[in-house]
């Protein structure tokens, strides 16, 4: 994510910008966010992550391994045959 795209999201106060689930779940774990909070961005920005089998590891990514490394993250994306970050 660039830092004009992160600026974008700080500065639109009205909703506007239609934010992809997977570049929310990319930038609450890049951040460390716990679940609660990540879940409060998904909650305002009115998204979700996928009800699928790829948004079922998305999630479990979300809510057990939001601290973990970037290279664990890809190892577990990579085991699951996803696009690795």
């Amino acid at each position: 994510m660039s830092d004009k795209q992160i600026e974008a999201w700080e500065n639109d106060f009205s909703n506007e910008i239609q934010v992809k689930p997977l570049n929310l779940l990319r930038f609450c774990i890049a951040l460390s966010l716990p679940p609660e909070i990540c879940d409060f961005l998904f909650e305002l920005k009115g998204t979700k992550l996928p009800r699928s089998q790829k948004g079922l590891i998305y999630t479990a990514i979300k809510n057990r391994y939001y601290s973990a490394s970037l290279f664990e993250i890809n190892d577990i994306l990579e085991s699951a045959h996803l696009k690795i970050w």
